[in-house]
């Protein structure tokens, strides 16, 4: 059975990048940035353990519901 080692703070660099791609990756499909939920959780265990975290929204518009019939494509 292979065993994953815990992360270190070394690692987290690393996470961050990958979050932020997610992000962009989201982006380029249609999706949006729509408001960030400050100290929403606070990390219990980790190089983070003790810190409050935030929360990122992200939302897409429908182009079909929601849409006025003559604004509809």
């Amino acid at each position: 059975m292979t065993r994953i080692r815990p992360m270190t703070p070394a690692d987290w660099p690393a996470v961050e990048r990958i979050h932020a791609q997610g992000i962009e990756d989201r982006e380029a499909t249609g999706f949006r940035v729509v408001g960030r939920r400050e100290r929403m959780a606070k990390s219990g265990a980790g190089p983070h353990a003790g810190r409050w975290r935030d929360t990122i929204l992200i939302g897409r518009r429908s182009r079909t519901v929601g849409v006025d019939p003559e604004d509809a494509p």
